[in-house]
C-alpha cells in the first residue's frame, strides 16, 4: 500500500503499540467481557509488558504517512522465533502474537505486508509457523487461512468468562534435506496434524500476548 512502510520497533513506539491495543480490542473482541478485555490491557498491553515482549521478539511496526511530517503507526505484529534460546532448529515453531491494525487500515494490503515481513524473519530450519487467535475473531481467521494458515488445535477458555483460544499452523515450504535432496512438509490434508508441540509448552501466558 502507497504510504506505508514497515520496520522494527523499538522503545520509543511502545505508546503507539499500546494505543493500537486500546482501539483494536473491543471493536475485534466485541463478544468479550469487559473484564477480560480489563484484564488484556493490564497484562498483555501494559507498557512493561510491551517492552518485555519487544525484548524476547521481534516485533514489527506498520507506519502511514500523515499530511505532514510525522508518521502514524497504524500496525504491529511480533514473532518469536524461539523462546529464550539463540537459535531456531528443526521442530521449531516461531509464534506471531499481537498482529493488529487499526480498524480503518484493515482491508487495504497493510496485514500482507505485516505478515510478510514476520514470515521473512523464519529460518529454513524452522518446521512452520503458527499463530493464537481468539475464538470468535472470524476476520483475522478467513485473513490467516488466506495466507495459508490451518487450524489444529482448540484451548478452552482460560477462565470462564473468557473466549477460547484457537492455534493456526503454516508448514515450512520444502527445503533441503542432508542427502542433497529436498524435505517436503505434511499439510493436512495428508494428515498432518499441527505441530508436534507447541513452543512454550509450559510457559505459556494465559492468553494472547
Amino acid at each position: 500500500m502507497s504510504g506505508v512502510r514497515v520496520r522494527l520497533a523499538t522503545v520509543d513506539d511502545l505508546a503507539a503499540i499500546r494505543r493500537i491495543g486500546e482501539v483494536t480490542w473491543p471493536v475485534t473482541y466485541p463478544f468479550a467481557s469487559a473484564a477480560y478485555l480489563a484484564h488484556a490491557m493490564d497484562n498483555w498491553w501494559s507498557l512493561a509488558a510491551l517492552a518485555e515482549s519487544l525484548a524476547r521478539t521481534r516485533t514489527f511496526v506498520a507506519e502511514a504517512s500523515g499530511p505532514g511530517p510525522d508518521r502514524e503507526v497504524v500496525g504491529v505484529g511480533a514473532i518469536d522465533l524461539c523462546g529464550d534460546r539463540q537459535d531456531v532448529r528443526p521442530g521449531d515453531w516461531p509464534s506471531i502474537w499481537k498482529f493488529y491494525l487499526l480498524p480503518e487500515y484493515q482491508g487495504r494490503g497493510v496485514g500482507r505486508l505485516l505478515l510478510d515481513r514476520l514470515l521473512a524473519q523464519v529460518p529454513p530450519a524452522a518446521d512452520g509457523v503458527m499463530l493464537e487467535y481468539i475464538e470468535g475473531n472470524e476476520r483475522g481467521a478467513a485473513f490467516f487461512r488466506r495466507h495459508g494458515f490451518a487450524e489444529f488445535r482448540r484451548d478452552p477458555p482460560g477462565r470462564p468468562d473468557w473466549p477460547a483460544c484457537v492455534w493456526m499452523a503454516r508448514p515450512a515450504p520444502r527445503r533441503p534435506d542432508a542427502a542433497g535432496g529436498s524435505v517436503a512438509p505434511r499439510r493436512l490434508a495428508d494428515g498432518w496434524a499441527g505441530p508436534r508441540r507447541l513452543a512454550g509448552d509450559g510457559e505459556r501466558p494465559e492468553g494472547p500476548r
